[in-house]
């Protein structure tokens, strides 16, 4: 009986980003932007679809992290909010942490980040 496969996979942390590094999605994925036209900003944000229509066209562009930013929520009682902001088709967006799971690093020594399923 050949031995259990062990899978790998990467796990994205926001402790892990530095500015300027690059990411990817981890498979190739629909994406749009958005923004919060009910309160009149010119803030980017970025959806990732993590169910998409064999119409659609996926892709794994380059991401560029380009660090934190704050803002202010009118969502949550016009609280401070920190969110992490990307650079994507030459275009800056913040993302939702929920977004974080479809992103990866592009390369590098991924040994020490790796975890077992």
């Amino acid at each position: 009986m050949p031995a259990a496969r062990t899978i790998y996979h990467y796990v994205m942390k926001i402790s892990d980003l530095k500015e300027g590094m690059l990411l990817r999605f981890t498979e190739p994925k629909t994406y749009r932007y958005t923004t919060d036209v009910y309160k009149n900003t010119d803030i980017m944000w970025l959806y990732i679809n993590h169910v998409s229509t064999e119409q659609q066209i996926k892709s794994r562009p380059l991401i560029i992290y380009l660090g934190q930013k704050k803002l202010l929520s009118t969502s949550i009682g016009c609280q401070w909010r920190i969110v992490q902001t990307i650079a994507i088709d030459g275009k800056v967006a913040c993302i939702d942490p929920e977004m974080w799971r479809y992103i990866e690093p592009v390369a590098g020594p991924l040994d020490n980040l790796l975890v077992e399923e």
